[in-house]
């Protein structure tokens, strides 16, 4: 991703079948075009590519992409009851199964509870399709892997799928070569015009202050519009929801202890707890809302 937070098309490869050996091309192809291989490489649970992977880059870190696994519950989960109830129209668990998966701030053993206790309240300890994904979850859920640099990865399945749906407006399977490549650059030079408006935006425009901090002023100057609202909206949080408790020292380092706060809802009596917001995978190269407070003095 570039730095507005969209998504970047560097490559592209013509096959003629999904196999291992088309695979196992294709990525000695970028290796010898890139010169080196990626750190993280992500993708779906197709094994012919996971074997293809493992053949080509042996030391990179292989990831699943989340949005595709967490779009098959549904039907996995809805096929277990017989089509009689599907509960992940449940308001009550997908909360708790978006707070237990998405959650990168778990520890390992605190996610493993929160698993077991979330598959016997809801009797799923027999769907062989979440034990197989929870057998996966190495692979796939954030508390595994906090030390990777994901930059939001994780989360762009929907991201492929929405440039994948583009390229369809303008190809066909029937379509020729040529037809295919003029649609691909067209496509492309679509994607560089928002790139350019994006850039034009970032130079041009000015964001209104939500704190009194002058340090927030700095940072509008100097990230993207996209990146800057991120780090707008941890130092508001910062201002909100947390509090510097105390500062000690020890060796001569000095530690400080910051509190965030959990907030309620009055106004709503049915559930007046509102859950922190979970961290999402993006691991932002920005200075969380907990290092704020230590600013603002």
């Amino acid at each position: 991703m570039n730095n507005h937070k969209r998504r970047v098309t560097f490559g592209v490869s013509l096959l003629s079948r999904e196999d291992t050996d088309s695979y196992i091309w294709l990525l000695k192809s970028f290796l010898k075009a890139f010169g080196k291989q990626p750190l993280l490489v992500l993708s779906d649970q197709d094994p012919t590519m996971k074997k293809a992977i493992e053949t080509v880059f042996p030391q990179l870190i292989h990831r699943l992409y989340m949005w595709h696994i967490t779009s098959k519950l549904p039907l996995k989960i809805f096929m277990q009851f017989n089509f009689s109830l599907n509960i992940v129209n449940i308001p009550k668990f997908r909360k708790k199964f978006n707070l237990l998966i998405w959650n990168s701030r778990l520890e390992v053993d605190e996610f493993e509870v929160g698993w077991k206790s979330l598959m016997n309240e809801y009797k799923l300890t027999d769907n062989k399709w979440l034990d197989d994904m929870h057998g996966l979850r190495r692979f796939w859920i954030p508390t595994f892997f906090k030390h990777v640099p994901l930059s939001g990865l994780m989360r762009t399945t929907s991201r492929s799928e929405s440039e994948n749906s583009a390229f369809h407006q303008n190809t066909h399977y029937c379509s020729t070569i040529v037809h295919f490549m003029i649609s691909f650059e067209a496509s492309m030079e679509k994607y560089r015009f928002t790139q350019s408006s994006f850039d034009f935006s970032t130079k041009d425009k000015h964001s209104m202050m939500r704190t009194p901090f002058k340090i927030e002023r700095n940072a509008s100057l100097l990230y993207t519009r996209t990146v800057y609202r991120q780090v707008q909206n941890e130092m508001y949080l910062s201002m909100v929801a947390c509090s510097q408790i105390s500062i000690s020292t020890c060796e001569d380092v000095d530690e400080c202890l910051v509190k965030e706060f959990i907030h309620y809802n009055s106004s709503n009596s049915n559930d007046s707890h509102i859950d922190p917001e979970v961290e999402n995978d993006d691991q932002w190269d920005i200075l969380i809302r907990e290092l704020w407070p230590l600013h603002h003095f």
